[in-house]
């Protein structure tokens, strides 16, 4: 046999796991043992002064004190009975190594000399001495020492002794004796016969007492076991105090973490978890099958070290649904190479938890590198709720791999996912950052969440398939349940059988573990009994079985116990049902009848207190401690002479062994979900635990379930007169919700201490916000109202002013009703509490019929009118469980004194608004946010924790304009909050900022940043946007961060700065998805933002139009899911889809655009109506498209594609050189490199103006939020001025430095000219040049005028490199009507610019710089055609003919209308004249010019031919016969329109012409290049 694990005992060698976050601390359980009746009043001291001391000091540790006082006379019932020594046996070996002990002169009673002596092999007879039971029970227990000759008149306290200090481990074992003095300093005032009376029973009753226990206090002695001596209860006090605070300080050394942290959820569960498990571990049976599990379970997991493969979806997404065959393919199944989730299966109780238990203990020392989460369900009150745990699941998983800085705070704007949609797509997205293993134990226990279903849980909804390869899940349920049938079916799930103890071996070996010296009482026919019983191959069943062979009424009647057992037993629940019949006969006992007559002789023998105490233990929803227990049963009638004592107590919690589970905090509650179903089916008659459903008012009533209610009445009363703390929030809402209370549950949920509980600011409970959302679900469906009863409570506190009835769900008829009758309602509404005195920090207490005196009522109604009338009143009415709460007068600037609201007011009005908003009643939570923020402002001066929470408000107030399209209001609220958040950042200049205040300042400025970029400002919208990301990434907030780098993308895309833009969109979405996961609506925001950048034709490297229409197709998909088909985000993502394919020339693409459209029709018109700019938009983009299909323009249709003008491209085709058209690209990668050179972005002419007084003046030296802050009026009560000034000084003296620099300390706003005149003189020759390129547009003029230059230039190439257009050529042949010797005596001046001017179309063109800095352009020449010279950038680069033909005789007609329809250039013969009507085609030849290419093609020279696929000769060089001599008017024919003189000789080379010549023609061209 082999153990695993280990003994839930002290075991102070074992190291802890090194990658554990926290570490479990085991409670310190001393033994109290002394003389019955002697030191009674020693116990109660140290019971009520000294054990209380020490339990703060374990609990400031992270332990618990805890010690077992049994207190028993000789002549109570268990002790007659004999049951007693083996007791106290039991709990000294469980309370091993912690023992106290208190001894005296007397020895304890012991059997008298002259008795026989006791046999081993016995029989105990019913008339037998009590102390020999005792000693022959003991001994049948296991504990056959006590037969020893030596121990048979030996007293039970030195038996007691015996087995603690002798027998078992004595590393803390402690002795205080008593000294004989103590009598003359407790009764030395009395008379000697009184005194002598009094002191006989601290004396020993005989001489053989007294050498006793003197010979046994010096073995102690000799032993070296820690003696102490004492006189009086002070110095027994002191020295117990000092002795076990060593002990705890030594066991408990101080934590490593904060203390706080043992009062945060998240250590609770933890250590709930950890508890379970270790019992798990105590008795692990290894067999071949089970190592052999455990192994796969190994294999299985190291899985998520290996590489993700290969994804399908993310290749299938890729693929156009519009294309033919992916509309007649089938769709295929996705197929998983990868096992992501790892089933083991078995009945329930078979060891699936001790397996898991053990393994991960295991798993977890061998591989620390992978992150292990794990859950035992039912370990605590709230793991039954699937949505519960995926929350811890993506909590942990973040702080793995998403924080950098495992030490510090983050801090986050929302409270995390609310809905079960969010939830499962977090935890999808956490699972894909890294390996991970998530165990879940017990998986066919969950319930209903979130307004889900049970059904609809454990069909695995939450659970994606495929599920990330990174991550691997274990789970464990029984084969019955609808779990195992929904993963069965899944194909990337592995399903692994749980071994069972199928041999008698293992059975016997598992017995042996559990009864440890009990098992002594089988033999081998009891091991065949046993192995015959079906059900033994259940570890459950035989732990149940083994804790009641342990009991004396059993094992003394063992066979025919089993044989009864094989008989009678077949179930689980059947043997719970014998013990129950067998623990109330023996242990309990009854009180008058709680259920009525019971015509059933079997409910008649479960009736009592341990009945009861198993009724109280399943109707409560996290356990009990024994305290409690005792407590509520003397509520249930259990009292006076019924009253359960201690002692009683112990006896029942050793019968039962571990049917109970004691956790971490000291609370009990069932070791095993199934044995608490079986509790509620047998003694409350209930089918299904209560974990996720609860009892309310329409259920139909039956006499259980009316029993029941009684029980969850009883818990909460008693939770009501408890102190406030978090098992208050977590039990008393929920019992009176069981109970059917519902008033007084509304009573509850309004308390101001109890919700601000719930609420929890510090987020140390996160899952009470849930508990809260999930209780007003349950009363919305009573009729009751949240919007309306916190408003109700609001206004009775003060903040809400009764004159607010904007908010949607308020009913002002039902308000003034409640308000004057409100007992006469029959629907619950808000009740009115008077504040009553009560103890500090406890609730008062609230009678079931909830009924308030007129009396109150009526001063309750006279103070709320008064309030209403004169604000100088006071609230002298709160409706409040604790008493401190008193009213605060402020003094006021006028030293007038006036009443402020309560101290607790604001704080809880901000939490009840943020829930408000939460549960999705914006308007109610922008009403209280408003009269919050009035309240505030009205009680200045503010401490600062009331102007953070003023900011926060402020904050949230520009949130809700920002979103219902009000940006001035918005704008106003964001600069009021950064007034107040930079007033505190300068108060705390010296110390280190908050980090809730620089998370604050962050999100501000990204709104800020935002609202500029919407209003053009591009530049302060960088500035402000740079400074947020930089507080937001200090403070670690990653979802303000991705909304900085979100809004950063679309400022970037405005700016034409595209690479930049992609690189903080995908820097956004990459944080988003890794936060919400890939189904979120800021998702999808990301998405269409990053789309729409890919489809925007200016970016050169990023333009990717099949990747935008994916990214499209996503977004519609995700917020579908999100926001429903029918919301306006749907519509703009069908609209952006829609034209994408529109621009497709195939029939599928364009039939799926015209279905998108009228989609995005529809919905426009529906939300915006008919006539709406966005709809008549939608609309004309449907007509032009099916205008499209009906023509047949697209792909193998009867119509080709026309020339169309987009917004995109407002040129037509034929407007567009080719020279030009093809160095578009490098126009646009110039442009990139010379902003990012420091060229100036598009901003407006405000913003240039400003920015160039800001970046160039002392204001640059400031951030941008300061600045923001002096360009606005900042009140002189709110503002730092020492820090700006100071910076504005600093500031000042540097810009001074520079040599020539003027001071722009004044506001002084330059002209534009010199604006541009400066950056002219800053920009470098490349960034001058690029910008010269970028403003011509037509660059053909620019070559010929360089060309033209200078005579003694190198002659350059003219011969083309692509094949030319017609419009090109004909320029080059009749573009000049003189030579071109002489073109550079006649350049014409350029035509003066009229009123009407390019100048006033050319200023939105590109960069928006005004056009007077283009005329001083060195490059400008006749032939450009630039923004200067052209009368608009709309109709065309070439539609002014200025620069071709120079100044008109007459003045011409430059209004824009279009001049020429059919080409741009003059040509003879090409249109009809007055002379000529009928015009000769294009393609034929006058006679002149027919004559001329006979005479040239006379001597045919050596040709070269321009390439015609449009490529660059590879070398070309001068003809080698050709020189300078050869030039002169001899070698060249006749003169040319536009070329010159053309040579008639060999020094030629050919010009073809396939379009517009006949094919063979030439002409040669002066200086021309060949290649050989």
């Amino acid at each position: 046999m082999v153990m695993e694990g280990y003994i839930f005992d002290e075991d102070e060698d074992e190291e802890p796991e090194q990658n554990q976050k926290f570490h479990i601390r085991k409670p310190v359980k001393p033994y109290i043992c002394s003389t019955p009746g002697d030191f009674s009043e020693e116990r109660d001291f140290l019971l009520e002064n000294v054990f209380p001391k020490l339990r703060e000091i374990c609990k400031l540790r992270g332990g618990y004190f805890s010690p077992v006082d049994i207190r028993w006379e000789n002549d109570d019932e268990q002790v007659v009975n004999g049951h007693l020594l083996k007791l106290l046996l039991d709990y000294i070996c469980n309370c091993c190594p912690y023992f106290i002990c208190l001894l005296g002169e007397t020895y304890g009673p012991y059997r008298s000399l002259d008795a026989p002596k006791l046999p081993k092999r016995f029989k105990i007879n019913e008339d037998a001495d009590w102390l020999d039971k005792n000693y022959l029970i003991a001994a049948s227990a296991g504990y056959d020492w006590v037969l020893q000759e030596g121990h048979q008149n030996t007293s039970l306290t030195e038996l007691e002794i015996i087995q603690a200090a002798f027998l078992n481990n004595t590393k803390h074992c402690h002795f205080y004796y008593r000294q004989p003095e103590h009598l003359n300093h407790k009764y030395g005032h009395l008379p000697s016969e009184e005194k002598e009376k009094l002191s006989q029973i601290h004396l020993p009753d005989s001489e053989y007492a007294d050498l006793n226990i003197r010979d046994l206090k010096q073995r102690i002695v000799n032993k070296g076991i820690p003696v102490r001596f004492f006189k009086t209860l002070e110095e027994l006090g002191n020295y117990v105090m000092k002795d076990w605070s060593g002990i705890i300080e030594n066991v408990f050394p101080f934590l490593e973490y904060p203390i706080e942290i043992l009062d945060q959820e998240e250590y609770r569960d933890w250590a709930a978890n950890e508890t379970f498990a270790e019992v798990r571990r105590q008795v692990f049976i290894t067999s071949p099958a089970t190592k052999t599990a455990m192994e796969k379970m190994t294999e299985f997991a190291l899985t998520a070290l290996d590489e993700p493969s290969f994804e399908p979806e993310a290749e299938l997404s890729k693929l156009r649904t519009h294309t033919l065959t992916k509309m007649l393919k089938k769709k295929k199944s996705v197929e998983i190479k990868y096992k992501s989730i790892l089933s083991v299966y078995g009945d329930r109780g078979c060891g699936k938890s001790t397996l898991i238990a053990n393994w991960i203990k295991k798993f977890k020392s061998e591989n620390p590198e992978i992150k292990v989460i794990h859950q035992y369900t039912g370990s605590c009150s709230k793991n039954t709720d699937i949505a519960y745990f995926l929350r811890q699941c993506i909590q942990e998983l973040r702080y793995e791999f998403l924080r950098q800085d495992r030490e510090s705070t983050v801090v986050t704007d929302n409270g995390g996912p609310w809905t079960f949609q969010e939830v499962c797509e977090a935890f999808n997205a956490v699972a894909s950052l890294g390996p991970s293993v998530i165990v879940i134990d017990g998986l066919d226990e969950i319930g209903a969440t979130l307004g889900k279903t049970i059904r609809q849980v454990k069909e695995l909804q939450w659970l994606p398939f495929p599920f990330p390869p990174q991550c691997k899940i274990i789970c464990t349920m029984s084969r019955s349940d609808l779990v195992y049938h929904g993963l069965s079916r899944r194909q990337d799930c592995t399903l692994l059988s749980m071994p069972v103890f199928n041999t008698i071996q293992l059975q016997m070996q598992f017995l042996e573990e559990h009864m440890q010296q009990h098992f002594h009482l089988l033999n081998k026919n009891h091991y065949q009994q046993i192995n015959d019983v079906k059900l033994t191959k259940n570890p459950l069943f035989l732990n149940i079985l083994g804790n009641e062979i342990e009991s004396y009424s059993v094992h003394s009647n063992l066979a025919e116990y089993l044989d009864e057992t094989y008989d009678k037993i077949s179930s689980l629940r059947d043997l719970c049902v014998r013990c129950f019949q067998r623990w109330t006969k023996e242990y309990s006992w009854n009180k008058e009848s709680l259920y009525g007559d019971a015509e059933d002789e079997a409910e008649l023998e479960l009736e009592g207190w341990i009945p009861d105490t198993l009724r109280l233990f399943a109707v409560c929803r996290g356990g009990l401690t024994v305290e409690e227990v005792l407590t509520i049963l003397q509520t249930l009638g259990y009292c006076n002479t019924r009253e359960v004592k201690s002692y009683d107590w112990l006896q029942f919690r050793n019968c039962i062994g571990n049917f109970l589970l004691e956790k971490a905090n000291g609370l009990l509650d069932f070791s095993h979900q199934h044995l608490k179903e079986i509790v509620e089916y047998v003694l409350l008659h209930s089918l299904k635990a209560g974990g996720g459903s609860a009892a309310t008012s329409n259920e139909p009533e039956n006499e259980w379930k009316e029993q029941k209610k009684k029980f969850h009445s009883h818990v909460a009363k008693f939770f009501l007169k408890q102190p406030f703390c978090q098992r208050t929030i977590e039990e008393l809402p929920w019992q009176l919700l069981s109970a059917g209370d519902i008033k007084t549950l509304v009573k509850v949920l309004t308390d101001p201490v109890i919700l601000e509980g719930f609420l929890d600011e510090t987020k140390k409970n996160p899952s009470n916000r849930q508990d809260l959302a999930f209780y007003w679900n349950i009363l919305k469906d009573e009729g009751i109202s949240v919007t309306t009863t916190y408003q109700q409570m609001l206004m009775k506190i003060g903040i809400l002013d009764p004159v607010v009835y904007d908010s949607e769900d308020f009913d002002r008829e039902e308000m003034s009703t409640s308000m004057s009758t409100e007992e006469k309602s029959d629907t619950p509404t808000i009740p009115i509490i008077i504040t009553t005195p009560a103890p500090e920090g406890e609730l008062s207490i609230i009678e079931e019929t909830g009924s308030i005196p007129d009396t109150e009522l009526q001063k309750l109604e006279e103070s709320t009118k008064k309030e209403s009338v004169a604000k100088d009143d006071g609230i002298d009415t709160i409706f409040l469980t604790e008493s401190k709460h008193k009213l605060v007068e402020i003094q006021t600037k006028d030293d007038k004194k006036g009443p402020a609201f309560p101290p607790f007011a604001t704080k809880l009005s901000w939490l009840v608004a943020m829930f408000m908003k939460d549960m999705g009643h914006s308007g109610a939570t922008e009403d209280i946010l408003t009269s919050l923020n009035n309240k505030l402002q009205t009680n200045y001066p503010l401490t600062r924790d009331d102007l953070f929470l003023q900011a926060k408000t402020q904050e949230m107030l520009g949130r809700f304009c920002q979103d219902r399209g009000d940006k001035q209001e918005a704008e106003k609220w964001f600069v009021k909050s950064l007034r107040i958040v930079m007033d505190a950042s300068d108060e705390e200049e010296e110390t280190e900022l908050d980090l809730d205040l620089l998370n604050l300042k962050g999100c501000l400025l990204s709104h800020l940043g935002f609202l500029r970029m919407k209003e053009g400002l591009y530049d302060s919208a960088e500035d402000l946007l740079k400074e947020g990301l930089e507080y937001v990434r200090e403070c670690g907030n990653m979802t303000a961060r991705a909304d900085i780098q979100y809004n950063l993308g679309l400022l970037r895309t405005q700016q034409s700065d595209f690479i930049l833009a992609e690189s903080d969109l995908r820097q956004s979405l990459s944080t988003r998805e890794q936060w919400f996961g890939n189904a979120h609506p800021l998702v999808a925001d990301t998405l269409f933002a990053l789309a729409d950048l890919m489809v925007k034709k200016d970016s050169s490297k990023g333009y990717d139009k099949i990747r935008a229409e994916t990214l499209y197709r996503k977004t519609v998909k995700i917020r579908e899911d999100c926001l429903g088909s029918t919301h306006l985000a749907v519509a703009d993502t069908l609209l952006a889809l829609g034209k994408v394919l529109m621009e497709e020339i195939s029939y599928g693409a364009k039939t799926e655009a015209v279905g998108l459209l009228r989609r995005a029709l529809d919905i426009k018109t529906t939300n915006l109506g008919g006539d709406h700019i966005d709809t008549v938009s939608v609309r004309n983009y449907l007509k032009t498209l099916e205008v499209t299909l009906k023509m047949g323009k697209y792909e193998f249709g009867p119509a080709k594609e026309t020339d169309i003008r987009t917004v995109e491209r407002p040129f037509s085709n034929m407007s567009w050189r080719d020279n030009d058209l093809k160095n578009l690209d490098k126009r646009s990668k110039l442009r990139s490199s010379a902003k990012s050179r420091g060229s100036s972005r598009p901003t407006s002419r405000d913003e240039r103006s400003l920015h160039s007084m800001s970046r160039l003046s002392n204001a640059s030296h400031i951030t941008a939020s300061e600045r923001l802050m002096i360009e606005t009026e900042r009140p002189a009560r709110l503002l730092n001025r020492e820090s700006v000034e100071r910076r504005l000084k600093i500031g000042k003296q540097m810009v001074n430095g520079f040599s020539g620099m003027p001071d722009y300390g004044r506001s002084v706003i330059t002209e534009d000219k010199e604006n541009e005149e400066e950056q002219e003189r800053r920009q470098s020759p490349e960034q001058q040049q690029s910008q010269v390129q970028d403003n011509i547009i037509d660059s053909f003029g620019v070559d010929i005028a360089r060309s033209e230059e200078s005579p003694a230039q190198k002659r350059t190439q003219f011969m083309p490199q692509t094949q030319e257009s017609g419009p090109v050529k004909l320029f080059k042949r009749f573009g000049s009507a003189e030579s071109s010797r002489s073109s550079k005596h006649n350049v014409r001046p350029p035509r003066e610019s009229s009123a009407r001017s390019a100048s006033s179309y050319g200023t939105s063109y590109r960069t928006g710089s005004s056009l007077k800095s283009y005329s001083s352009k060195k490059d400008t020449n006749p032939h450009s055609i630039n923004l200067g010279n052209t009368s608009t950038v709309t109709s065309g680069p070439n539609c002014s003919l200025s620069s071709l033909l120079g100044n008109s005789k007459t003045p011409r007609d430059i209004s824009r209308k279009v001049h020429h329809k059919s080409a741009w250039y003059h040509v003879p013969g090409r249109y009809f004249t007055d002379e000529d009507k009928l015009p000769p085609k294009r393609s034929q030849k006058t006679q002149d010019v027919k004559a001329m290419m006979r005479r040239l093609n006379m001597n045919t020279p050596p040709k070269i031919f321009a390439p015609r696929n449009g490529t660059t000769p590879t070398k070309f060089k001068k003809h080698k016969y050709f020189n300078e001599s050869h030039m002169n008017n001899d070698n060249f024919g006749p003169t040319v329109k536009g070329i010159g003189p053309v040579a008639s000789e060999a020094y030629s080379s050919e010009y073809i012409d396939d379009v517009y010549e006949n094919p063979g023609s030439t002409v040669t061209f002066r200086g021309a290049y060949y290649m050989e």
